[in-house]
């Protein structure tokens, strides 16, 4: 957290808030940084948000927590290439894109969403933001609104992969396609063969 609060102070001097909204209260061991309330980090825009995801990936390869690991990087991690950088064939890494079928997402995608009403914690804030927008302030009957959310989701992930896929396809060594829910093992054998395979 200290090394993305000085990154602030010198790529993001208008954000300065967040440093004052980084402070925990004194005294108490337990309180969680506010930087883990995403809903409040978004709030700043994408760019920061990924910068602490940037140095966090950092720390975390510094410090040899990916040793004999698999990370799982978000999606949009790729799509920086300080971390594309870090996560390259170079450095011992071999990038594998697992590539989840359209219904699959939007299933997930709907789920996350209907989580998000229920709590209001915000998971996927560019879709969040779709359906708020398609909703409007239309009010329809339950059955009209649950199309409206499906199709707002569906028509965001469709933007973000025509723009996403290409880096994802350049960055990556193997692509695993997913159609239905694959038990973890499932995927992570498949992701060590393909090691097997590529080493």
């Amino acid at each position: 957290m200290h090394r993305f609060l000085t990154r602030v102070d010198s790529e993001f001097p208008d954000v300065a808030a967040l440093v004052h909204e980084a402070a925990k209260p004194l005294g108490d061991v337990d309180a969680k940084c506010k930087l883990s309330d995403s809903k409040l980090f978004r709030s700043f825009g994408e760019d920061v948000f990924r910068t602490y995801e940037i140095e966090m990936l950092k720390w975390l390869e510094e410090n040899g927590i990916f040793v004999e690991a698999i990370p799982d990087l978000s999606a949009s991690a790729p799509l920086y290439s300080e971390n594309r950088d870090l996560f390259s064939p170079k450095n011992g890494f071999v990038p594998v894109y697992i590539q989840i079928e359209k219904e699959l997402l939007l299933e997930r995608l709907l789920k996350d969403y209907l989580q998000f009403e229920a709590t209001g914690k915000t998971k996927r804030g560019a879709c969040e933001i779709a359906v708020a927008k398609a909703l409007g302030t239309a009010n329809p009957d339950e059955h009209s609104r649950l199309s409206v959310v499906a199709d707002a989701l569906i028509g965001q992930s469709e933007k973000d992969r025509a723009a996403r896929e290409g880096k994802y396809l350049d960055f990556c060594q193997a692509t695993i396609k997913v159609g239905e829910t694959p038990p973890p093992e499932d995927v992570v054998s498949e992701v060590e063969r393909i090691l097997q395979t590529l080493s």
